[in-house]
């Protein structure tokens, strides 16, 4: 049974190459299809190809998507974050709460903890100079 790790190996540089190869010589061809006149297209050989205006179409349209949906994807996780007063922020006597500022070791993973939610919001939202005071 084969490990699962994020370290390098051989077959993932291989793999990685041929992805770069590929992404670099597909950008290379859209440029020569979107920007080389059409008599040139046919001298080299490409005599069937799509219309130029999805050279133009694509991008926008992604760029579109994406502008589109940042705002969206950030007003669903606003409006699914439940607010101060809520029951589903209310902890336990068995919640594990640690203070990092107290056990904090340099070059050390912090235990894993439950964090208390004045804590998250005093270090979120109040300025520096305040934050440890």
């Amino acid at each position: 049974m084969a490990e699962h790790s994020p370290s390098p190996s051989p077959q993932r540089a291989f793999y990685g190459f041929v992805l770069y190869l590929v992404a670099h010589l597909s950008f290379v061809i859209y440029v020569i299809w979107a920007f080389l006149p059409e008599e040139w297209l046919h001298t080299i050989g490409f005599t069937y190809y799509p219309s130029r205006h999805w050279a133009v179409t694509v991008p926008i349209g992604l760029l579109v998507i994406f502008i589109l949906a940042f705002p969206v994807y950030m007003g669903l996780s606003l409006y699914k974050t439940a607010h101060l007063t809520s029951l589903d922020t209310i902890t336990d006597n068995y919640a594990i709460h640690t203070d990092v500022k107290k056990n904090k070791v340099e070059d050390q993973i912090t235990p894993i903890a439950d964090l208390c939610i004045s804590d998250v919001n005093r270090r979120l939202y109040l300025n520096q100079e305040t934050q440890y005071s």
